[in-house]
Order: structure tokens, then C-alpha cells, then sequence
């Protein structure tokens, strides 16, 4: 699953520290020349799933997840069913789901030339990404990650990264017949997400129909994927989707003041539709920045694994506009998409869709 930069609806009815290193304005990050040895290390590596640390308490959610997967379980297990049904006796049995908790973990990046290789790296991308853009710089640290509960600074952007990342789901079942105590089950999932970077926008929506935005002060990079390309677009990548992120929430407030029906029915269609925008977006300026960037200073990168990037991410919806992004910020140039986007997101999203 692909999830880069994305946004996160609701409706209403301290770790140690392996590495730390501190990004400043004036570029005083170290700069490595050449990371082929971090491609080497890409080439060939193991996707670990253990250990697994809590990088977050559990947080009460809504979620269709916990709904879903706890009937399935029962259905799959009919010993327990039949134990459910001995302890409440006869008669009509109801379920409900009484709450849903989840939270993310994570498995460390143990390997220190890994930590110290792709540690450089970002800071080396970054600052070449900051410079051909001029963009300012969000971020406050680059950390990667030992143990778990991480504090999160209150300013800025902290990059957290790890070597895999999942996510638990917990969910509390009552069950429930007349003239019987009810009966409590806890069940819990966990699902490694494929993520190799995202940054999360809340939405807020409340009773007189106003979306509010609130946005996580981190973001969680992952050393690990199955195309050494795509562990190595995703500082550039998140540092773009920080920067543009404002001018989403603004596209996404207007529509949705301009769309008669205010519900989360219809926020939610138009935070999908302007994500996908902002993903091309991203895309287009990444592909006229990253390719020569990697061709001076990882040239053992094989030349397919951009196009296998592409087509890997052509069968996810939210790139669905990726290609054409890609020639129309060719066109424009990536400065000029960058501002087109800063001032107008809307003429952006009518030159790709």
C-alpha cells in the first residue's frame, strides 16, 4: 500500500535516540558526494519484522478496520463462537463493537552503516532540493529511531526513520444476551503498511459544516523497500508534500465551502480528489529534480528501477495523474509549477486532470 502525504478525515456527530542530526537553514548538514554504498545496501537487503516497538500510545478511533476484521475472526474460529454461546446461555445473541484503538509501530533500523548511509543521504538531498527550489526548511531533526515513544517537538518537523513500519488495531466486542452479563473480547491486528514515508493531515469537521486542519509534527521515512528508487524519492518527496500542504488545505477549504451538501461524505471526496493533485504535483517537480541528482551521486542506480517506480505506483489511485504531471512540470518548468500551485492550485489541477 502507498500512502504518501496523505490526508486523514474525521467527522464529529520519550525514546532513546540512536542518530540525531540537526538540519539547519544554512545548510550545514554533511554532504557526501557519492551514496553508492547506500545503493548497494538497498540492493540488497531483508525486510525485518521484528522487533516491533510502539512508536505512539494507543488513540481512540473510529474505525471500519476493527468493524470489519472482528466478525471475520469469530466466523473463522467457531470454537470460540460456541464457547460465547455455552457462557450466555440460549436465546438471541447481539454484538456490538464498544471501541477501537490503534496505534503505529515500528521495527528500528539496527544496521548503523545503514543508519549513518541513508542518514547522509537525506541530509544531502534535501539540502540539493532546498536550494533548486527555495523552499524553506521544516524540518528540526533527522532521528532515527532505537526505542519506542518518541517525544514529538511542538515546532517544526521531526523525520523519524525506521527500518519497517506497521500498524495495531484493537477492538473491544460486547456480547450480549437477555438476562446474561455480557461478555468482553479484545481482539488485535497488526498490519506492516508498506509505507516508506507519509505526513498526515487531520481534518476536523465539525457541527456548523468547517473543516479544520491540524497536521502531524513528523514524519516517518523507512529504509526498506523492494526498489532501491523508491526509498531514495522519499526526503524529497515529503520535503515537497510539507511545503504545498498549506496551499491543499486552502483548495480543499474552498470547494467545500462552495459545495452545497457539507458532510463528510462530501469532504471526503474532495480531500481525495486534491490529494491525488497534490501527488502529481510532487511527482512532476521530484522527476525534474531527483533523476539527475542520482545519475551525479548514485550512479550504480539502475536506470529501470525509475520507470518500475512508475508503474508500481500506476496502480494505486491516488498517482492516477502522476504521468501527466510529470510532462506538464517538464512544460512549465518546476519553479513556475511550484508557484502556479502556490497561487492558483486550481489552474495546477485543471493543466493534469
Amino acid at each position: 500500500m502507498w500512502e504518501r502525504g496523505s490526508l486523514r478525515t474525521i467527522a464529529i456527530a520519550g525514546g532513546v535516540l540512536l542518530v540525531a542530526f540537526l538540519l539547519m537553514p544554512d545548510s550545514s548538514f554533511p554532504k557526501p558526494r557519492d551514496h553508492a554504498s547506500l545503493i548497494e545496501l538497498l540492493k540488497n537487503q531483508q525486510k525485518e519484522e521484528a522487533p516491533l516497538y510502539a512508536f505512539n500510545p494507543f488513540e481512540d478511533v473510529v474505525d471500519n478496520d476493527a468493524r470489519s476484521f472482528g466478525p471475520g475472526f469469530f466466523n473463522q474460529h467457531p470454537k470460540l463462537l460456541r464457547n460465547i454461546r455455552r457462557d450466555l446461555g440460549p436465546g438471541d445473541i447481539e454484538w456490538r463493537l464498544e471501541n477501537s484503538r490503534q496505534r503505529l509501530l515500528f521495527v528500528p533500523e539496527r544496521r548503523a552503516k545503514m543508519a549513518r548511509l541513508f542518514g547522509d543521504y537525506c541530509g544531502h538531498v534535501i539540502d540539493y532540493t532546498l536550494q533548486k527550489t527555495g523552499l524553506e526548511n521544516p524540518y528540526v531533526r533527522i532521528v532515527t529511531l532505537a526505542e519506542e515513544n518518541p517525544a514529538i517537538p511542538a515546532t517544526g518537523v521531526t523525520v523519524f526513520l525506521v527500518h519497517n513500519l506497521a500498524e495495531e488495531v484493537k477492538g473491544t466486542y460486547v456480547f450480549s444476551s437477555p438476562g446474561r452479563n455480557p461478555l468482553k473480547i479484545d481482539l488485535s491486528r497488526k498490519t506492516f503498511l508498506g509505507e516508506v514515508g507519509s505526513y498526515t493531515t487531520n481534518i476536523l469537521l465539525r457541527g456548523e459544516g468547517q473543516p479544520e486542519f491540524t497536521w502531524d509534527r513528523y514524519t516517518i521515512w523507512q529504509t526498506t523497500a523492494r526498489n532501491p528508487f523508491t526509498v531514495l524519492t522519499v526526503p524529497v518527496e515529503e520535503t515537497l508534500h510539507i511545503a504545498v500542504r498549506e496551499q491543499t488545505h486552502r483548495a480543499i477549504r474552498e470547494q467545500f465551502e462552495a459545495n452545497p451538501s457539507k458532510n463528510a461524505e462530501g469532504l471526503e471526496e474532495i480531500v481525495e480528489d486534491w490529494m491525488a493533485v497534490e501527488e502529481a504535483l510532487v511527482g512532476g517537480v521530484l522527476h525534474a529534480l531527483l533523476p539527475g541528482f542520482l545519475k551525479r551521486h548514485a550512479a550504480n542506480l539502475p536506470d529501470s528501477s525509475i520507470e518500475e517506480d512508475l508503474e508500481s505506483r500506476s496502480h494505486f489511485g491516488q498517482y492516477r495523474h502522476l504521468r501527466k504531471a510529470i510532462e506538464v512540470v517538464e512544460d512549465l518548468g518546476y519553479e513556475e509549477a511550484l508557484r502556479m500551485y502556490e497561487d492558483y492550485p486550481r489552474n495546477f489541477k485543471d493543466l493534469v486532470i
